[in-house]
Formats: C-alpha cells, sequence, structure tokens
C-alpha cells in the first residue's frame, strides 16, 4: 500500500527529492535495493546537500561491499553536516573491519564528542579497543553503549544502523559475552 501511495505521489510530484527518499526506504525494506539505490540518487540528484540520502546510499553501498564507495558517501554526509554523528561512527566501524584500529579510535572519539549519547560509537570503539588489546577501555566503552542502549546489543533499528549488522559485530558480541562471563582469559584465548 506504501509503495502505491508513494507511486501516486510521484506521479503528481516527480521532483519531490523527499517522496524518492521515502520511496527508497520502502523499497530498502522490501528487499529491492538496486531500485532504492536509485532512488537515492534521484533524491541526491534533485537535493544534491540531502545528507540523509547520501547516508543511506553510504549503507547500501557498505552492504554490497563496495567500502571506498560507503566511505565516500558518509564523508559527504559529515562535509554536508559535522554533526552528522552516525556517519563518524559508520566510518569508524569501516576501519576497524580494515584494521585500521588508530584511524577508527580518532574518528570515534569525535563522534562521541558530537554527541556522548550515541551508543554505536561507543561500541564501535570498545571493539577497537580490544583488537588493540586493551581490554579494560574496551570494556569501559561497552559498558557506557549498554548503559546507553538500555542493556541491548541489537540496534533498535536494523535499516538505520544497516553495517552494525555485519558478521564482525556478532562476533564482537559473542566476545564481549564471552568476556563477561570469565570464559575468555586473553585476547585470542576462549576457555571453553
Amino acid at each position: 500500500k506504501a509503495l502505491a501511495e508513494l507511486k501516486s505521489a510521484l506521479d503528481i510530484a516527480p521532483n519531490d527529492a523527499e517522496t524518492h527518499y521515502a520511496m527508497e526506504n520502502v523499497l530498502y525494506g522490501m528487499g529491492l535495493h538496486d531500485e532504492a539505490v536509485l532512488e537515492l540518487k534521484k533524491s541526491i540528484e534533485l537535493n544534491p546537500e540531502y545528507k540523509e540520502a547520501y547516508n543511506n546510499l553510504g549503507f547500501i553501498y557498505y552492504e554490497r561491499g563496495m567500502i571506498d564507495e560507503a566511505v565516500e558517501k558518509f564523508r559527504k554526509v559529515i562535509e554536508l553536516d559535522p554533526n552528522f554523528v552516525e556517519a563518524y561512527s559508520n566510518i569508524g566501524l569501516i576501519y576497524c573491519e580494515k584494521g585500521m584500529f588508530e584511524e577508527a579510535i580518532v574518528i570515534l572519539k569525535k563522534a562521541i564528542d558530537i554527541n556522548p549519547t550515541f551508543p554505536d560509537a561507543y561500541n564501535n570503539l570498545g571493539y577497537a579497543y580490544w583488537n588493540q588489546g586493551d581490554k579494560d577501555k574496551a570494556m569501559r566503552e561497552v559498558s557506557i553503549y549498554k548503559q546507553l542502549s538500555d542493556g541491548f546489543w541489537a540496534p533498535r533499528s536494523p535499516r538505520k544502523y544497516a553495517c552494525i549488522d555485519k558478521p564482525v559485530v556478532i562476533l564482537w558480541e559473542i566476545v564481549l559475552d564471552a568476556y563477561y562471563e570469565g570464559l575468555i582469559i586473553e585476547k585470542g584465548k576462549i576457555d571453553f
């Protein structure tokens, strides 16, 4: 029904960037990612300063393994809005996945400076510290994450934080749970 309504709206106002963006959200939810990308590109064409459209496009590129393109879109978001904390956090997570932990820490601290109540930046920062072998800092950041996210590991909106659902973060959650249960003695060693 939403799809039909949005198609009707686009028939009336084909140059409305917001409607194309809304169409992208519906198409993405239906698993029609190629069509969603086209709607995002149309939104950006109609409004070159549409930061949310760049951000969602970055998510889709990230999900497709188009990492450089994803970072480019997240950087564009930051250029348009230097306080768009999600973009910093997403770049930080990408840096973690690439093994660029020092760079990740810098950008994730920037995200936290911008919005100290954004939980995912703490989770990603904890992940970076853990991989550098600093369990104490990692646990401190994850403790803050758990407080800010009401103790839930999973983000409230998988679409909003699509890149959080990558396997590396799921593994991170398992590692943290094992650490809390006393199963991990030191980085890289799990005692089951």
